[in-house]
């Protein structure tokens, strides 16, 4: 089942903003295949998605008052 699931993972050329997604679950199939290192890889490149995302919402909202 790891296999077929990164098979089509593969296929995505351009994954847009479901990128995040992607990796993650690109991470859980390497994962249950127990290529750890890979999976390390994948999640590691999902957390820093993650992260970006988290910046651009957060620095968006610097200049908002709610009073």
């Amino acid at each position: 089942m790891p296999d077929q699931a990164l098979a089509e993972l593969a296929e995505i050329r351009d994954p847009g903003e479901f990128e995040f997604e992607c990796r993650l679950l690109r991470g859980e199939a390497l994962r249950e295949r127990q290529d750890y290192w890979s999976a390390i890889l994948s999640f590691e490149q999902a957390q820093a998605i993650q992260d970006r995302k988290s910046t651009r919402l957060n620095s968006s909202h610097l200049g908002i008052s709610y009073a």
